[in-house]
């Protein structure tokens, strides 16, 4: 199986690109930003082709919540275009896509535990990029799956936790 990683810089990308050579058996093709710009339909193309993939796993992702307030094109260029291409690219191959987006999705402020199909009510810029990537995801994608995930933990990356063993 041929299994296309995006986002492979990153906090994400980098816990896959770490736990890889424990899955031999399977081609793992990684992509930084510096890489492939997931949000260009002839480059994403090309990429996939020359990995053959079967798989898609998109872990790129404008991430900064604040950032994205003051410059909402670039967080809908990677979290909405670059979900679209993707999406698109990966049904023309008939490969699964494994989409990650953001609880942020949802305000917070809901008394019971949200469901999938409760509907989005964030306000943030960010959210409401994630929100329409996920949106052309649904709408072009053969086969996919959408994970909604919060706080990420690793020892990647710059909103990592680092956790310090003493050995004793």
């Amino acid at each position: 199986m041929n299994i296309m990683v995006t986002g492979s810089g990153g906090q994400l990308g980098s816990e896959f690109r770490a736990m890889a050579p424990d899955y031999a058996k399977w081609n793992f093709f990684f992509f930084s930003h510096e890489d492939l710009d997931v949000a260009d339909d002839e480059m994403v193309a090309e990429a996939m082709s020359r990995c053959g993939c079967d798989v898609v796993i998109n872990c790129a992702a404008f991430t900064s919540v604040d950032k994205a307030e003051s410059d909402p094109a670039r967080s809908f260029r990677v979290n909405r275009d670059g979900a679209g291409v993707l999406a698109r690219c990966a049904a023309a191959r008939s490969a699964f896509l494994v989409h990650f987006s953001t609880y942020n999705v949802f305000d917070g402020e809901s008394s019971m535990p949200y469901r999938e199909t409760d509907k989005a009510t964030s306000h943030g810029m960010n959210a409401q990029a994630k929100l329409a990537g996920e949106d052309l995801v649904r709408s072009f994608a053969s086969s996919y799956l959408v994970i909604r995930a919060g706080w990420l933990y690793s020892p990647f990356g710059d909103s990592s936790v680092r956790l310090k063993i003493k050995k004793v």
